[in-house]
């Protein structure tokens, strides 16, 4: 259970003497970046287990960002000496008291609002979105305590004199002066989506036989559309290198997200086999077995593991290497660069090139033909492929990937923001699972803070 600590108590209601009491200047929530729908998945108390208490980046980002949306409010502080106390995330320079005051009109809506905006929904269904994305552990104001996975609860009650835990008496701050903020570690450093946008957006898709789609962010978090379900994700924490695609097994019973460096993890009933570390990976496509696949690297090399054969590779200066795709025999494949220079390995056979930004290549279920994409939409068909249309209106980032049907006689062309436009007989899909927020025991949190 948490512990009044009498001189923690008086800091902090020194600190709080000093905060600024004024008018807020008229603002608005802060600005947000432009972002896709992956999201960070789950969150966790992470209480303080060391001394450093200076500013982290994250919190001073935060921090600054926050006190340009609302004049006029206090700049409060951020660091705490280890001396003084108990266990605080102050101490590590990932916790910051906002200077506003309850009793001052302006002040109580500066923080009202800004509470109000980190827990909203976002356009993609995201709960509590940009907490998540800030990576804002547990918020602290007016006797409540907010968590991004289950919202507010009270923080304390006045009782006998005091603002105490409801549940043991213990005395605590009433945060009437200030709002608390914590943050998770990704958060403090600045490694959440919402500072890295970029990895909100889709990187790549894969269907599975029943007909849905996994679609994959930069960041790992997997959305599944139709009938598709999770099997995992890599969302959990900020990764060192974005993915750059995911690869669902021949039974769709699992999935492989390929990281930048090489890196391959396995989801579900996909088999973990060893991939490399250090290449500048763009692809990795699954034998007909499903106990192997390639990963192709962005110059042309390509690179096998389980009972994927060695059928060679296609490292030439023609362009960056973005996909390879197998011969239905799993005895070859073809490889597309950016350019639109397409190479046959093996059995494949080369049908032509494409031009544009080509992101794609996809073969026909007879192996005589296949589809090339661009960014843009675009869409040409060589051998038995059928050119059955071509995106419009594309958002920023453009199309990742082209999946064909069963049949093959329609295909989607998945977007950036996650959304697979049919053509021919693909059906047209609903998002049937998108990330939830894990976290850790609201109690076990509560019973660990001390602020």
């Amino acid at each position: 259970m948490s512990t009044f600590h009498p001189n923690r108590f008086i800091v902090l209601v020194l600190v709080s003497a000093v905060l600024v009491i004024g008018t807020v200047s008229a603002g608005a929530s802060p600005r947000r970046p432009r972002l896709g729908p992956f999201i960070e998945e789950g969150s966790y108390y992470q209480g303080q287990t060391k001394c450093s208490p200076w500013a982290k980046p994250g919190v001073v980002a935060f921090q600054r960002m926050v006190l340009s949306a609302y004049p006029g409010t206090g700049a409060g502080s951020i660091g705490r000496a280890c001396s003084v106390g108990g266990t605080s995330e102050h101490k590590e320079g990932r916790a910051w008291d906002w200077g506003v005051n309850v009793s001052n009109a302006s002040q109580k809506a500066a923080a009202e609002d800004l509470l109000a905006w980190l827990a909203a929904e976002d356009r993609y269904g995201n709960t509590a979105a940009m907490g998540r994305r800030l990576g804002v552990m547990y918020a602290i104001w007016n006797k409540r305590i907010w968590f991004p996975g289950s919202g507010w609860r009270k923080y304390c009650v006045y009782r006998r004199g005091a603002c105490r835990d409801p549940e043991d008496g213990d005395v605590r701050h009433p945060h009437t002066d200030h709002v608390h903020f914590s943050f998770t570690w990704d958060g403090a450093k600045k490694k959440t989506t919402f500072w890295n946008p970029k990895r909100t957006f889709a990187t790549a898709a894969s269907a599975n036989p029943s007909g849905g789609v996994w679609v994959a962010g930069r960041n790992g978090g997997i959305r599944a559309l139709g009938p598709a379900w999770s099997y995992g994700s890599k969302a959990g924490k900020a990764l060192r290198q974005a993915i750059v695609d995911v690869e669902a097994t021949p039974s769709g019973d699992g999935y492989w997200l390929l990281a930048g460096n090489g890196r391959a993890y396995a989801f579900g009933r996909a088999p973990k086999l060893r991939s490399p570390r250090d290449i500048r990976a763009a692809d990795l496509t699954v034998t007909p077995t499903g106990q192997g696949y390639w990963i192709l690297a962005r110059g042309g090399r390509v690179l096998r593991f389980g009972d994927a054969p060695k059928l060679g590779s296609a490292a030439t200066a023609l362009g960056r290497a973005v996909a390879l795709e197998p011969t239905p025999s799993g005895a070859g494949y073809w490889i597309v660069r950016s350019s639109g220079v397409v190479q046959a390995v093996g059995d494949a056979q080369h049908l032509g090139d494409a031009s544009g930004e080509v992101v794609d290549l996809a073969a026909t279920p007879t192996g005589l033909g296949y589809w090339v994409a661009t960014a843009d939409g675009k869409v040409t068909a060589f051998g038995d492929a059928q050119h059955l249309g071509a995106a419009t209106n594309v958002p920023a980032g453009g199309i990742v990937e082209l999946l064909p049907t069963g049949s093959g006689a329609g295909y989607w062309l998945v977007d950036a923001k996650a959304k697979a436009r049919p053509f021919g007989d693909a059906a047209a899909l609903q998002a049937s699972y998108a990330q939830p927020f894990r976290a850790t025991s609201v109690g076990e949190a509560l019973d660990l803070i001390v602020e």
